[in-house]
């Protein structure tokens, strides 16, 4: 399987999530992301195995090393944790460390309040092009 190091836990009918998807598969040049909704099978036994809750869909995951050596974080610090493996101009975002992972954690649920509202649900988790099937572990299963 063409899978990455590190794995990206997402809720799957979130217009903001995919869009997010979409976000680390334009910029991941090295494939270090694989990626798994939440409600499939594999991202709810991750979430599970790492002491996160699949039934919270307002959480976003980042399990870093995921198969290795697994270090998970959730919420904001997951979006650091996702930005600074894109590498690159995103590693800036180590910034955003200045403030306290509570800080972080309130801004990233104020948005996840309103994504629905804002950016839309989708009936069902979206089939990825088959060119992009490898990078979504949880269409292995």
């Amino acid at each position: 399987m063409d899978q990455g190091r590190h794995l990206l836990l997402y809720d799957g009918v979130c217009g903001l999530c995919t869009r997010l998807v979409d976000f680390v598969i334009r910029r991941d040049h090295q494939s270090v992301f694989s990626l798994a909704a939440i409600q499939s099978e594999v991202g709810s036994q991750m979430m599970t195995s790492h002491g996160g809750d699949p039934e919270d869909l307002n959480t976003l995951a980042v399990v870093l090393n995921y198969q290795t050596n697994p270090v998970y974080s959730e919420r904001g610090d997951a979006i650091v944790a996702l930005l600074q493996a894109l590498g690159g101009i995103w590693k800036i975002v180590v910034v955003s460390k200045l403030l306290p992972s509570r800080t972080r954690d309130w801004l990233y649920c104020q948005v996840a309040m309103r994504r629905y509202g804002v950016f839309g649900e989708l009936d069902d988790c979206r089939v990825p092009a088959a060119d992009l099937r490898s990078r979504f572990v949880d269409l292995h299963t």
